[in-house]
Parts: structure tokens; C-alpha cells; sequence
């Protein structure tokens, strides 16, 4: 099967940087066979997400939850973390729920780059109604999350994708600029 790929890569039908293929017969870093990206080694497919790590009051026809875990980038994580190891950029307040941060990391979510700052986290109240498809925002606060500037750890510079949730484009920038070359 290695020929097989090898002679694909040389052919250019399997390029280096394809989207579906993640190994290289150059590559001295890369595992013996080449892999394709279901198959792919954890250390090729880092996933980093910097974003909003917030606490939502969510109404339903069904009922009301408080200080639930959100924002973008912990959707994301959850979410991404079955397929890849996922590196956290974020920021919570000091009233962040402990449990919050233990579940997280149960699911091996990497929160070296989550800061805990002076102040509240990020709130998010919204009202769902009917067939819950649509949420109407009753109130957005902030908090931690305005004033942020992403202090990404020098050990996420060679994360190769990056996925920008919810943010102001300068704090999205700012992790952009910390990684060394990122694929996508």
C-alpha cells in the first residue's frame, strides 16, 4: 500500500498539502505509511479554537437553565475533540464554575490557553419559542470577554488548524499572529 500511495503523491493525484491527504513519502516526521484523514496521527491534525468561553441563561417552551456551559469556542471543542485534540483559546471570569473547567478537560480538551481574569465571564441570555429554531437574544454581557487579548501558549504555535469563533477581528488576529503557519 505504501508503493501504492508513494507512486500517487509522485503522479500528483496525492498532493502534500491535499485536504484528504496527511502524510508524506518526504516527510521524516511522518508516520511509515502514508495515512489518509480519517486515519491520520493526532500530532498532524491539531485542532486550535479561540473564542468564547461563556455561561448562558437559555429559556425553552420546555424549561429554564442558568449558567449553563457556552460559547463558541466550547461548542466547538466538544464538538472537534471526538475527531482531533483540541487546543483552547479563551477567557472566563473568576465565577467560572470549576466543574466547567474539570469537564472540559475530562474530555481532554487542552486549556493551557484558557485565561481566568478578574471579573465575570461572558453571558449569553437567550429565549427560544415555537420549534426552538430561532433563539431571540434577551441580553449579552461581556464582561471578561470585551477587554481580551488572547495570551496563546508558545506551546500552540505549531498548531496547524485554527478555527476564529465569535470575537472582535483584532482579538482574532491576535492568535493568528502567535501560530507559525497554520494549514487552514
Amino acid at each position: 500500500r505504501r508503493q501504492h500511495h508513494a507512486e500517487m503523491y509522485r503522479s500528483g493525484e496525492l498532493a502534500k498539502d491535499d485536504d484528504m491527504y496527511m502524510g508524506s513519502v518526504d516527510d521524516p516526521e511522518a508516520p511509515k505509511n502514508p495515512i489518509i484523514l480519517n486515519r491520520v496521527a493526532s500530532w498532524q491534525r491539531l485542532v486550535l479554537v479561540g473564542g468564547a468561553v461563556a455561561l448562558d441563561t437559555l429559556e425553552t417552551p420546555h424549561g429554564r437553565a442558568d449558567d449553563a456551559l457556552g460559547g463558541s469556542a466550547t461548542h466547538f471543542s466538544l464538538s472537534a475533540r471526538r475527531f482531533a485534540p483540541v487546543r483552547l483559546v479563551g477567557v472566563v471570569g473568576k465565577d467560572f464554575p470549576q466543574a466547567h473547567v474539570e469537564m472540559l478537560k475530562s474530555q481532554q480538551v487542552d486549556l493551557e490557553g484558557l485565561e481566568i481574569a478578574e471579573g465575570k465571564t461572558f453571558r449569553w441570555h437567550g429565549r427560544f419559542k415555537g420549534d426552538m429554531s430561532r433563539a431571540e437574544t434577551v441580553s449579552v454581557q461581556l464582561n471578561v470577554f470585551g477587554d481580551f487579548r488572547p495570551k496563546v501558549p508558545r506551546s500552540y504555535a505549531g498548531t496547524p488548524f485554527v478555527l476564529l469563533g465569535n470575537g472582535a477581528p483584532e482579538t482574532q488576529r491576535t492568535v493568528l499572529d502567535h501560530l507559525e503557519k497554520p494549514k487552514f
